[in-house]
């Protein structure tokens, strides 16, 4: 994940944390466990679904998640957070997805109310 820039790395955050509640993970091990549950929720489902299609979107969906896993996902999450404490990667691990962009949205119009 080091390798990448900022915005593909903004883009990745993006649709992992649409699927993964990341609320309350301020850490590297917590996000990581995060998602290592959900990657075995998906390993499970394609061994239960009795469609092919289907377990072929959860089982890619599982493999997907271990090479975040063993990409560092969770450390490159921190370092962001760290990084800008007030953009949308921290505010959604310190409040989830939907109070993060409703708080990012509050912030823009405070900014621009405050310019006039």
């Amino acid at each position: 994940m080091d390798s990448i820039s900022r915005p593909e790395f903004a883009a990745i955050f993006d649709r992992v944390s649409t699927t993964v509640d990341l609320r309350g993970a301020t850490s590297a091990a917590r996000i990581g466990n995060y998602l290592k549950i959900v990657r075995q929720y998906s390993k499970d489902k394609a061994k239960e679904s009795k469609w092919s299609w289907e377990r072929k979107r959860h089982g890619y969906a599982a493999e997907e998640y271990d090479k975040l896993i063993e990409h560092d996902f969770a450390g490159r999450t921190i370092y962001e957070a760290n990084r800008n404490p007030r953009g949308i990667i921290a505010l959604t691990l310190k409040y989830g997805k939907r109070e993060a962009e409703a708080r990012m949205k509050a912030q823009a119009r405070a900014k621009v109310r405050s310019g006039m």
